[in-house]
């Protein structure tokens, strides 16, 4: 004989309550991860430290770099030289730029710091500083293998709206003192001090 299946109705009411409590529970939890995470979004959004003191900061921090020539966003000759620079980069995207370079040719050595206008715009600049990596390590290969290998070897990083690209022997102190540039930049604080270098092309 099929045994009947009865069911407690205490018991299931009892376990409906606990359901919906757990549930409860569950998006409330949910409510203020949102509003936590909203918060510190809208603090990233707010960094406005110009993109020449993150890149100096860089080229600061980096051991032996050879990038004693910089330009920057606004100047007619960084103007000039974006095609060249990046000319796989939609520079509408962009709203701020520094480039630290050696402007003796003998090396690959090069810092640069672009602004995208938006966190999702950041991703197509770094990609284009990726081709820029791969324009000079192709520009090296033929001659200095080694200037080959650090292109190669270059660091890309993105924090917030801020993408940096590093070329040159100490990518590791690089990587370092933008990410420190950038905490500072991001709690109001100020930058660690650089030495700077005189910047051409206004």
């Amino acid at each position: 004989m099929k045994r009947e299946k009865i069911v407690n109705r205490k018991s299931e009411g009892r376990g409906r309550k606990l359901m919906a409590a757990a549930l409860a529970a569950v998006m409330c939890l949910g409510v203020l991860a949102g509003c936590g995470a909203g918060s510190g979004q809208e603090d990233a959004k707010n960094i406005t430290v110009p993109a020449a003191d993150i890149g100096r900061a860089v080229v600061s921090g980096a051991k032996d770099i050879a990038a004693a020539s910089e330009m920057s966003w606004g100047t007619d000759v960084y103007k000039s030289n974006l095609p060249t620079l990046y000319g796989s980069l939609d520079t509408a995207l962009v709203e701020d730029g520094f480039f630290a370079y050696d402007d003796t040719g003998a090396t690959a050595d090069e810092v640069t710091i672009l602004v995208a206008k938006s966190e999702a715009d950041a991703d197509k600049v770094a990609d284009a500083l990726r081709a820029r990596a791969e324009k000079r390590a192709t520009d090296f290969g033929g001659y200095k293998p080694e200037e080959k290998a650090k292109a190669e070897s270059a660091k890309i990083n993105k924090a917030d709206r801020y993408v940096m690209m590093a070329i040159c022997d100490d990518t590791a102190g690089a990587e370092k003192a933008f990410m420190k540039a950038m905490q500072a930049a991001a709690a109001g604080e100020k930058l660690p001090e650089t030495g700077g270098s005189a910047e051409s092309g206004k």
